[in-house]
């Protein structure tokens, strides 16, 4: 009889009767539909061979003579995995219906339709979440492949939607469930966690609060937090919003919640959640400043420190004149406009809008005095069927916004036909960026270490001088200073002082970042005092405040660990050089010296320095036994930067006559020359640095030295003002 493996007595032999069951009991063959398990074994070798449309034809023709429903789940399953494969989207939800029809909390079949939901254009973050945590919370013994890949696909969509503290929530919990063996989630949460794109905040492990002991309420934490392990945050933050409001201002339990809420791209509820956490004033002072700024980098909108960005539209009469107008105008600056799509008509040109005249290009007279800045980016239009020409200004609206507008206004004079009242808003961009910082241009300045040393010098200038006297939104209206004076335990202004103190630990700024509170009357950072905390409890963002000299050679190395991997910049240079340092920890099983001065190399702010560590990285790896290959590629970017054309052109020859046939040297020096514009239209590399052109983003380092400056749009609310579109 088909089906029972009489058949063919030796092949029913080869099942293993170990594998997962297919229906998605979490059981394994054994112990589930084993009286089917030599018909399953022939589908998944037709599945495994590619072999979807026979193994659909097997299912259905099994369908008909099996009765069990968890048999026919099982088959269905397997179903819709060969529909899913061959793209035959409706054909997979009706398999899917047939399952929920029988068994409607099949955590299986919820996550195919959690995959199939995430294709849908219109599907909203919070769809995608409650699709995901309907299979999840279904989950009975263990968790099937399918719910795996509906954790690993929402990733995807979280991500692409911005949501990347979510995302990363669910990586971790994926790299968890697979002991780290799945190399895809592993790196790209490690690509998340040394990402700029993301707040420093939220890139850094954060920790779960411990319940007191003793408590009536143990019980209900507990397991509101074991079903949060288990990646049913849904469920877990209602359970610990409702422990909330009845066991009023317990830290454990808002800490926890307001976590989860955030894993959950609940954003909005999560920094609620941490201000009535950072509300307590039981709580350290630097806890709660911390729990401020974590409110803030989740959900930036909630802080009002955002500022609109927004395009005013500009009626004009002649483009061709316009264009020529500004063409002729030193404070406008046409770039080249990316490729027309969306059916969009293309604007006709592209204007960076600036406060005053361009200098000439490496002008020795450029100075933090008379040092440009981008007002506005102007897009002219030309005048179509059912609209008049136009300019399309894109800037924001903060306290400059009339005299941005007026700027543009005043050239254009007769040209200029109206301007719309009201401007349609794009999304947001941070206050701080916008009425301290805004967008110095050094596009002009050639020379790097004369940009650098206005990039430095901008920035002092930025944070001791502006910042102290800026009236803030967030604040209130009032400044920085005022509010020292007035209130100086502020959790909203201790929160943007930390920023800056993280930014200036994890970004190696050159000055101590105490000035800073200094300028508006506050007393220096106070130190952790690590008789009362340990080590591994201290926030990577907190490290600038502990004696890292002082730490054992443990501890050392555990502070570490974490700092590498979120690549916390300055805190992670003083780590690894105090490690250089210790005679201890020469021969430590536990540390890589060639990654340590490998490190300093990276991280040295000076060219001489980082070819001092790289030498010493270089020979050390080739007395290990590695190739010095790669290490002369990082050497050749160094003499780059410097324009030591006679060096790179030297480790050049050594490279290709000794090296360019080992794995990876070839494809790493091409990256190299294709990032400075080394390599020629047909492909081939032109050796000479000297024609090699500075990245953008290092030409013009605007933004760089502030806390949020160098971060894109984040759930849709932040951008940068230099960005067309």
């Amino acid at each position: 009889m088909e089906g029972d493996g009489s058949d063919d007595p030796q092949k029913s032999m080869t099942v293993d009767l170990y594998k997962m069951c297919p229906c998605g009991s979490g059981k394994k063959i054994k112990f589930c539909c084993r009286d089917m398990a030599h018909d399953l074994d022939r589908i998944r070798r037709m599945l495994d061979g590619d072999q979807r449309l026979a193994a659909i034809e097997k299912i259905d023709s099994l369908l008909k003579k099996r009765s069990k429903d968890s048999e026919k789940v099982a088959l269905l399953m397997m179903k819709s995995e060969a529909e899913m494969e061959l793209g035959e989207r409706e054909a997979c939800e009706q398999t899917v219906n047939e399952v929920l029809a029988l068994e409607p909390k099949n955590a299986s079949a919820l996550a195919v339709n959690a995959l199939l939901r995430l294709t849908d254009e219109d599907l909203t973050v919070r769809e995608a979440l409650d699709n995901l945590q309907e299979s999840v919370r279904n989950v009975q013994e263990i968790m099937t492949r399918t719910v795996y890949e509906a954790v690993i696909g929402t990733v995807m969509f979280l991500y692409s939607r911005g949501q990347v503290f979510s995302a990363k929530g669910y990586l971790q919990f994926a790299v968890m469930l697979t002991d780290g063996k799945d190399a895809r989630c592993v790196q790209l949460l490690n690509g998340i966690n040394r990402s700029s794109d993301m707040d420093f905040f939220l890139r850094e492990h954060i920790d779960s609060s411990a319940r007191p002991a003793n408590v009536t309420w143990a019980r209900e934490f507990d397991v509101a937090m074991h079903i949060a392990s288990q990646g049913n945050w849904s469920d877990a933050s209602e359970m610990l919003k409702s422990m909330s409001n009845r066991i009023l201002d317990e830290p454990a339990i808002l800490r926890n919640l307001a976590i989860i809420q955030a894993l959950n791209a609940e954003n909005d509820e999560a920094a609620k959640t941490f201000r009535q956490f950072a509300a307590l004033r039981r709580l350290p002072m630097l806890d709660r400043v911390h729990a401020e700024a974590l409110a803030t980098a989740i959900s930036p909108e909630s802080s009002n420190a955002l500022i609109d960005l927004v395009k005013t539209t500009i009626e004009i009469q002649n483009t061709d004149d316009v264009v020529e107008a500004f063409l002729s105008d030193k404070r406008f600056q046409s770039f080249d406009l990316p490729p027309a799509g969306d059916g969009k008509p293309a604007p006709k040109a592209g204007f960076r809008v600036f406060d005053r005249e361009l200098p000439p290009d490496d002008s020795d007279d450029v100075t933090l005095d008379n040092l440009p800045f981008v007002q506005s980016t102007a897009l002219v239009y030309g005048k179509q069927t059912d609209r008049e020409a136009r300019i399309e200004l894109i800037l924001p609206r903060g306290s400059k916004y009339a005299e941005m507008v007026a700027a543009v206004t005043d050239k254009l004079g007769d040209n200029c036909l109206e301007v719309k009242d009201e401007p349609d808003v794009m999304n947001a961009t941070s206050e701080l960026q916008v009425e301290v910082f805004g967008s110095p241009f050094f596009g002009v300045i050639k020379d790097p270490e004369k940009r650098r040393e206005l990039t430095l010098g901008y920035r002092r200038k930025a944070l001791l001088e502006i910042w102290p006297g800026v009236p803030r939104a967030f604040l209130g209206g009032k400044t920085p200073r005022e509010v020292a004076k007035e209130t100086p335990d502020d959790l909203k202004l201790n929160a943007e002082l930390l920023g800056f103190e993280v930014e200036s630990e994890t970004q190696s700024w050159d000055f101590n970042v105490d000035e800073i509170r200094e300028a508006i009357g506050l007393p220096p950072r106070e130190k952790i005092d690590l008789s009362k905390r340990k080590i591994e409890h201290v926030p990577v963002s907190h490290l600038g405040r502990v004696d890292i000299e002082g730490l054992s050679d443990d501890d050392l190395l555990k502070v570490y660990r974490y700092s590498y991997a979120v690549m916390a910049g300055g805190i992670l240079y003083r780590i690894a050089l105090e490690i250089s340092k210790r005679e201890s920890l020469k021969d430590h099983e536990k540390v890589d010296l060639v990654e340590i001065y490998d490190v300093l190399s990276d991280l040295s702010t000076e060219s001489d320095e980082s070819l001092e560590w790289l030498e010493k990285a270089r020979k050390l790896a080739t007395a290990q036994g590695e190739s010095p290959a790669l290490w002369l590629i990082d050497e050749m970017e160094i003499r780059l930067l410097r324009g030591d054309v006679e060096r790179f052109q030297t480790l050049f020859k050594e490279i290709q006559t000794r090296y360019s046939k080992e794995p990876g040297v070839s494809s790493a020096l091409f990256d190299l020359f294709r990032k400075y514009g080394l390599v020629t239209p047909d492909g081939r590399l032109a050796t000479n640095p000297e024609a090699a052109s500075v990245p953008e983003e290092e030409a013009e380092p605007v933004g760089v030295w502030t806390p949020d400056g160098d971060k894109p749009a984040e759930s849709g609310t932040e951008s940068k003002i230099w960005v067309p579109d």
